[in-house]
């Protein structure tokens, strides 16, 4: 419903910030140990939430209910 998107929107974005930040400390506790991170594998969670993020603030805009399998 559009009255839960922006509290569904924000709690996605904070998920996307914090795997952000902690593949950050990672990092840096890595090249601390004089060590470097192997790449990152598979799809991060911002490139799998963005296109729903998106769609949830395009839908509360209209004030539109997002709906699935109709």
């Amino acid at each position: 419903l559009p009255a839960d998107m922006p509290g569904a929107i924000a709690a996605l974005e904070s998920a996307v910030l914090a795997e952000e930040q902690a593949r950050q400390q990672a990092e840096a506790d890595a090249h601390a140990d004089g060590k470097t991170l192997p790449p990152r594998e598979g799809v991060s969670l911002r490139q799998r939430a963005w296109p729903l993020v998106e769609m949830m603030k395009r839908a509360h805009a209209a004030d539109e209910e997002i709906v699935w399998g109709v």
